[in-house]
């Protein structure tokens, strides 16, 4: 895997009933267009228990 690069911003938007997107764009890359992704049901549900059990990490730090 390659070495991960800053996000300057990162959100995720319910446009429609049923889609999902995820939304990056690098940091020092202002005049790039950010990359949107479509994520299914399944990847929403994962990411969230990924990012709820990080967060509890970092807190019991």
């Amino acid at each position: 895997m390659n070495e991960p690069r800053q996000a300057h911003l990162a959100y995720l938007t319910n446009p429609e009933r049923g889609l999902v997107v995820l939304t990056l764009l690098e940091v020092g890359k202002p005049g790039d267009e950010a990359l949107s992704f479509a994520l299914n049901r399944d990847q929403l549900f994962r990411l969230n228990s990924e990012t709820a059990d990080i967060l509890r990490r970092e807190v019991q730090r």
